[in-house]
Parts: structure tokens; sequence; C-alpha cells
């Protein structure tokens, strides 16, 4: 489901930015959607080989990410199953980062209080137990720079807040305008020319009645 939304923003540069005990750029912001796919295609639970959350590190991250990005419209979808670890930044600075840039985070906690999800390569989603979210955080990150928060305990319901995220974020493209233009100077030069060769016979058959 997620790389059919990718695929469905064909003219907007996506890029992803991963994080557990430490926050780190997977893909730049990219037009090329077949290579984003084979990037998460090869990105599992042991990329980062660092145990924690750093939300608020991954949030700065990625709007540093975003910050040179030409788009009227900045969005981030910020997704994760536990609650921030006590060496990641402060949220404040993450939050005022989003606003100053004018980027609107969408959050998505995943999982419920009994734990979070995660996607095994060879067995799909699993839940992870004793990894709780932090709802409230997610709510005010989303609430803070206008976007919104969501939760999600199973699969279908994960695709259901990618179509509503894609309803939400709609936005016109300027595309060359093209007129097609037709020469009408031949024409006109020929007409002349046909002017003047009457005209030349004219005078030469009044000059020989004469």
């Amino acid at each position: 489901m997620l790389f059919r939304s990718i695929n469905k923003r064909q003219n907007d540069p996506i890029g992803v930015v991963i994080f557990s005990g430490a926050a780190v750029t997977r893909c730049p912001l990219t037009l090329d959607k077949q290579l984003l796919a084979e990037i998460l295609n090869q990105t599992s639970v042991e990329t980062i080989p660092v145990d924690g959350t750093v939300l608020a590190e991954g949030i700065i991250v990625a709007a540093n990410r975003l910050k040179k990005s030409s788009a009227s419209s900045r969005i981030m979808i910020v997704l994760t199953d536990g609650a921030p670890s006590y060496h990641d930044s402060d949220p404040r600075q993450a939050i005022g980062l989003a606003k100053k840039l004018g980027i609107r985070v969408y959050t998505i906690g995943i999982g419920s209080v009994e734990g979070g999800w995660y996607k095994d390569p060879f067995f799909g989603w699993q839940q992870q137990p004793n990894n709780e979210y932090n709802e409230r955080l997610l709510r005010h990150i989303a609430s803070e720079t206008g976007g919104a928060f969501f939760k999600a305990s199973r699969q279908d319901e994960m695709n259901q807040i990618y179509n509503t995220i894609d309803s939400l974020e709609k936005s016109s493209q300027e595309v060359p305008l093209f007129a097609k233009y037709r020469e009408y100077f031949p024409y006109l030069l020929l007409i002349a020319a046909a002017l003047l060769l009457i005209e030349l016979i004219l005078l030469t058959f009044f000059w020989v009645r004469l």
C-alpha cells in the first residue's frame, strides 16, 4: 500500500529518513519512485543497529532535508511504534524547526498500549511487546504543525490512513501552455507578388493600346 501511495505522487519528490536509536537519511528527495521502492525494500529493523526511538531527531533530520525544497507544500509523515528515548532531542526543537520551514507533520502511532508493530521481511507485520508509543506527544506534534494524528493497530487501518493523507494533500501543478502558431507570411507574400504581377500586366496592356 505504501508503494501505491508513493506512485500516486509522480510529480512530488519524496525522501525517506529512518530512525531507531539514531536517525539517518535513507533516501534524499527524489522523483525516481522505482529507486525509492528499491531502497524501501532493502530497509529493515536491522538497518540501524542501535536500539531506541529518537523521534524528535528523526523529524529534525527530515526537516533539514525538506529545507531546500521549492515545493509550495511541504509535508512529513512520521511513523513510530515507540516512545522517545531518553537521549532524544527536545521535541520543541523539532516542532519549532518544522513550523519555521512550513512543514505539516502527520504522525502515525503503530500498535497499542500492549505493544508496537514492525514489519518482518519474512513474516510480515509482527507485534513487538512492551513498546508503547507516546500518543499525547504525537498528537501535539501534529497539531502544532498543522498536520493530523492517526493510530493504527492493523494493516487495513494503515491503508486507510495513507489514503486519507493522500486526499488531504492535493496540490495543483503548473504545466506549460503550448500554443500552436501558423505562419501566414508566405501566403501574404504570394498574394502581394500576384497583385504586383497583375499590375504589371495591366500597365503593359494599356501602354500597348495607347
